[in-house]
């Protein structure tokens, strides 16, 4: 069922966007029904009262400095934490702070209570209560009268309370029991054990103790206090036997406990650490979860390389209507929650990769058998599988074997990097023109030389890794990929360009490319812009000497690289792009509303602002080594300078055009740039004026001036020209060239000009296109004289 429906999703968005309507069409997963198997072991030996013997006097007694030795003057500590996953010792850590001597004679009252995972207010009132007077019966009471009643108990008494194995972290849920306890004696304290991170900051509480796994001494005597008899001779070869299992325990008492009752009698297996998965927030953390048992143990995760997993495999539901967050910010949430209740550890090396604690990936292939499987040999295949890893040096024959058992395959991965590259051999063939069903082929690190044109026939594919082969060149046909989000193609040295109709492929997203690809291809296909779900270009050459880069019509585009120097950019339809970082752009075309810092731009030398409908004036950037600001198509522009002056701010401006923005009056009150040699002004209805009347006279470097269709001019500055002005083009302004007329007004003021030119309209409906051609021919011009 779950492949018809993806089967029809995909059809129907094929259809939606021939009918120029492309629109995403998420269909919710449905999440399998895992198969647990029954463990074929007995009932463990209860060992419970041996444990307690475990050597953590040192923490007891900084626990027993936390619980009596704080501020008695003040409740603001009065919440204290234990938390970690399950069977690291919280309870029994607990208990022995409980039982203490000196913990019994500081408190009036203490007071145990299990909490949970269902939690019922009533029932911990009730349990309070019962521990409190023993041998009355609470059960009719409702829930304020047992309030009351522990009111009339707590109230000035200095108690301890243990809340053992808290689940919920709901403030509001908690507050009946927390304005209870505010009644008792200072120093009264609450000792709270959790294997949930978030637990910890509902309320203030005193700094939450993190427990650690055991060090290898540790477990080792915890081992033998298990497995041996006391006083006991131990012989070398079964010592030796011993601490390897007690390394495989990784610190983790539970798991060393299991393994210590191995030797005594049969064991239940991780009925503790099941609880936790059991409690994950979502079917969709269970699968998230249930996928990484297809990784071999001590497995480096990277966190982005899983959410993409995630994706492909639909384990993530999008958001809907396709409004906040990503996929992968979601993902990535759900990775976070998978790691504060530790079914992950993130490494000390990189926070961005996770490992998995043994005993936690033992519970991962218990939970997902049979449809998430390894095959390290053919036994451990299951025709039920559905998600498959290989981990076989030879792929050839298991390939072969599984597609035959199992037609409905829709992940295959190959995790493990080898010293060879592996082959595939008629197996690639069987994969491609059998399981119609894929979601994700990893095909990384094996000999694939060329890909058939029957690849596109995967229409349900949205995971491709071809990272690590001799593969030469992509087939067409991969543009049929419709629902393909994940392209990978690291590592492939013979790959120079990518196929033509990529743009077909719009649900990609992350588009994975290293340096020699960079270095090599010559062109992009011309549609790239037509990616517009792209989220990522892996490994785009930000430092490297790119002279000139257009970015089109990407309206999902945030930012570019901040280590990226172009010489020149040009940004247009990039609606969402909002931060620039531009140090040592030359040329900057900006077609579209972005933040541009200040600090940014700081060394920008031309700049182009176009086609920014929302710009009433221009920002005050003040830049010291700006050459040419070309202004054009805003049709909100009313001001070229704010209240500070910015334009001022221009020093080295040698080069000014605006053109077509209509709603422009006049120019800056301040001036303009003294430094300015071309000027070109056109297209804009509204401009009455050239602004104060030495204008354009203090303009002692000016050579060119340009004026274009601006009906509304009715003469020059009364100040004039400048003698520094060598050409005057006046085109289309009826009122200003009438008036520039010989012996007119204005005549004087330009008689000295050695090039004047001068051209009335040819029609009445000389129209803004003459304007624009000739403003973008000066345009061009001055682009290839300055930048």
């Amino acid at each position: 069922m779950e492949d018809l429906i993806d089967c029809w999703t995909t059809e129907y968005q094929r259809w939606k966007i021939k009918q120029q309507q492309v629109q995403k069409f998420h269909l919710p997963f449905c999440a399998f029904k895992f198969l647990f198997l029954s463990c074929e072991l007995s009932k463990l030996r209860e060992i419970t009262s041996r444990v307690d013997a475990i050597n953590r006097d040192g923490r007891r007694y900084e626990s027993n400095k936390t619980i009596i030795g704080s501020d008695k003057k003040s409740f603001k500590n009065i919440w204290n934490w234990a938390f970690r996953m399950g069977g690291l010792g919280k309870t029994i850590l607990a208990q022995l702070v409980f039982n203490d001597e000196d913990v019994d004679g500081y408190f009036d009252f203490r007071i145990w209570v299990f909490v949970g995972n269902e939690f019922d207010m009533k029932r911990i009132f009730s349990e309070i209560l019962v521990s409190l007077e023993q041998t009355i019966d609470y059960t009719p009471l409702s829930l304020a009268q047992l309030q009351t009643r522990i009111l009339e108990l707590l109230t000035q008494k200095r108690f301890l309370l243990v809340l053992d194995d808290l689940w919920n972290h709901k403030d509001e849920e908690l507050e009946p029991l927390v304005k209870v306890l505010n009644h008792g004696a200072y120093g009264s304290k609450v000792l709270v054990t959790s294997r949930l991170k978030e637990v910890s900051n509902i309320l203030d509480s005193a700094s939450p103790n993190s427990l650690q796994c055991l060090g290898g001494q540790e477990s080792w005597w915890l081992f033998k206090e298990l497995a041996f008899k006391k006083d006991s001779k131990i012989d070398r070869e079964l010592e030796n036997c011993g601490k390897e299992i007690v390394g495989m325990c990784q610190g983790l008492p539970l798991a060393i406990k299991q393994m210590a009752g191995l030797l005594l009698e049969d064991t239940q297996i991780l009925p503790a650490l099941r609880l936790s998965y059991n409690h994950l927030p979502s079917p969709d953390h269970k699968q998230c979860f249930s996928l990484c048992s297809m990784f071999p143990k001590s497995y480096l995760y990277e966190k982005d390389e899983l959410v993409k997993l995630w994706m492909a495999e639909g384990f993530i539901q999008p958001p809907k209507h396709g409004m906040g967050e990503r996929t992968e910010d979601i993902g990535s949430r759900y990775l976070k929650e998978l790691s504060d209740r530790f079914f992950f550890e993130c490494s000390a090396e990189d926070n961005t990769k996770y490992r998995m604690h043994d005993l936690i990936h033992d519970l991962a292939q218990s939970v997902s058998s049979p449809f998430f499987c390894q095959v390290k040999d053919m036994k451990d295949f299951d025709e039920k599988s559905r998600h498959v890893s290989l981990l076989q040096e030879q792929l050839e024959k298991p390939t072969i074997e599984i597609v035959n058992k199992s037609k409905k395959l829709r992940t295959l991965l190959l995790p493990v990097q080898h010293l060879q590259l592996r082959a595939f051999g008629k197996g690639q063939g069987e994969i491609i023109h059998s399981l119609m069903h894929m979601c994700v082929l990893d095909m990384s690190s094996s000999t694939v030389v060329t890909l058939p044109d029957s690849i596109g026939r995967l229409k349900l594919l949205r995971y491709l890794d071809l990272s690590t082969t001799e593969t030469r060149k992509l087939p067409d046909s991969v543009c049929n990929l419709f629902n393909l989000e994940t392209l990978k193609l690291l590592r492939c040295p013979w790959i120079f360009n990518l196929p033509k109709n990529l743009k077909n492929l719009v649900n990609l997203r992350h588009l994975e490319l290293d340096e020699i690809f960079w270095f090599k291809t010559l062109m992009l296909p011309r549609s790239m812009g037509c990616l517009t779900g792209l989220h990522t270009l892996h490994k785009f050459p930000g430092q490297a000497a790119t002279v000139e880069l257009k970015i089109i019509n990407c309206p999902k585009l945030h930012e570019l690289p901040r280590n990226y120097r172009p010489e020149k950019l040009e940004a247009s339809g990039c609606n969402l792009m909002r931060d620039l970082y531009a140090h040592k752009l030359n040329p900057l075309f900006v077609n579209c509303s972005i933040s541009i810092s200040r600090d940014h731009v700081f060394g920008l030398r031309f700049l182009v602002i176009s086609n920014i409908s929302n710009l009433i004036c221009l920002l005050d950037w003040g830049l010291p080594q700006l050459r040419a600001l070309s202004v054009r198509d805003c049709n909100a522009l009313e001001y070229l300078s704010n209240q500070n002056k910015s334009f001022q701010g221009f020093t080295s401006l040698t080069t000014f055009s605006i053109h077509n923005c209509p709603k422009l009056v006049t120019l800056p009150v301040e001036g303009l740039p003294t430094s300015l040699k071309y000027l070109s002004i056109g297209s804009c209805a509204r401009l009455k004026s050239f602004g104060l009347a030495d204008v354009l006279q203090k303009l002692d470097s000016l050579h060119d001036l340009y004026i274009e269709d601006c009906p509304a001019l009715q003469s020059l500055p009364e100040g004039g020209l400048p003698t520094s002005l060598l050409h005057l083009s006046i085109q289309r302004c009826p009122s200003l060239i009438e008036r520039c007329g010989k012996e007119r007004g204005d005549w004087p003021k330009i008689e000295h000009i050695p090039d004047l030119e001068m051209r009335m309209p040819s029609t009445k409906t000389a129209t803004s296109s003459s304007s624009s051609s000739s403003s973008a021919a000066w345009y061009h011009l001055c682009l290839r004289r300055f930048v």
